[in-house]
């Protein structure tokens, strides 16, 4: 299961209520308990990057009081000519789905 937002600039997604409102936390957390893995993906336009962070890392750091998420604190995506980060594709995602470990997903590249 995955929730997808967008940041049209900066490298930070804001957690505030309006922007990640509980039902969406909710279905995430159920999903997860079901034995599914749940991932927020968001895409940092003016970055050109998507970066996924999955459901438990959300959680943490909800329960820590943050109030954003970093960009560089996710599994890293281009969506345009970055070259620093693998470009995004069904078979990236589906490697973290999988819960294949970051570095082997960059390591590909």
């Amino acid at each position: 299961m995955k929730q997808c937002k967008e940041v049209a600039k900066g490298g930070r997604f804001s957690l505030a209520a309006s922007r990640l409102p509980e039902q969406e936390l909710r279905a995430m957390r159920r999903f997860e308990e079901e034995g599914g893995r749940a991932f927020l993906l968001v895409a940092f336009w003016g970055e050109g990057a998507l970066a996924a962070y999955p459901y438990p890392f959300v959680k943490e750091k909800l329960a820590s009081g943050a109030k954003s998420l970093c960009l560089e604190e996710g599994i890293l995506f281009s969506l345009g000519s970055r070259k620093d980060m693998p470009p995004v594709n069904a078979a990236h995602l589906l490697n973290i789905v999988a819960g294949e470990p970051a570095s082997k997903i960059r390591a590909k590249n």
